[in-house]
């Protein structure tokens, strides 16, 4: 598989998903919130899946900063943009979001902020269409066998691939 036939899989796995509307884009009011709605409202993820990477780069870790419905419908701009970005910052920014906390918590992290922090992204990865899923699926395959140059390290890439299998097992893309 290509990265054209993958991007091509993930548009038409996330077309039909709706904007959340501009008041609803992040998930609180802080600066960087504020400047990513502003950067974001109205903006279909087409548009964004069609710049430049280097226009999310600037924006990814602004993906941590979306609301659930936000995150669902950029998502894709954000997968497919990942195909160009020569540092892999996008690619690594996904893997880490598409990661459960408890997977690679730090020493130090209390049990309330991990169970937190689990919560977030539970709220984050549940409620996608089966397609949608085995499509993220593809995805972090596709960079792991395609041995992406810059990639920070392929476990890493294991562990987002085996937390998102154990919320939608294979066959049951639709279980969260």
């Amino acid at each position: 598989m290509t990265s054209d036939e993958l991007e091509k899989e993930i548009v038409d796995a996330f077309q039909g998903v709706p904007y959340p509307g501009d008041d609803h884009l992040v998930s609180h009011a802080c600066w960087e919130c504020e400047e990513l709605a502003g950067q974001l409202k109205g903006t279909p993820w087409q548009e964004w899946a069609s710049r430049p990477p280097e226009d999310l780069y600037m924006r990814g870790g602004g993906i941590c900063l979306l609301r659930a419905d936000a995150f669902k419908y950029y998502l894709p701009a954000y997968l497919i943009a990942s195909f160009g970005d020569q540092e892999n910052y996008i690619q690594n920014q996904l893997i880490g979001i598409l990661t459960n906390p408890r997977s690679n918590a730090s020493a130090g992290v209390t049990e309330s902020e991990l169970a937190e922090r689990e919560a977030w992204f539970r709220k984050r990865m549940e409620g996608f269409a089966p397609a949608q899923a085995l499509i993220i699926k593809k995805y972090l395959r596709f960079i792991l066998l395609e041995d992406i140059t810059g990639l920070a390290n392929p476990e890493f890439v294991k562990t987002a691939l085996r937390d998102f299998e154990a919320l939608y097992p294979a066959g049951k893309e639709s279980a969260v």
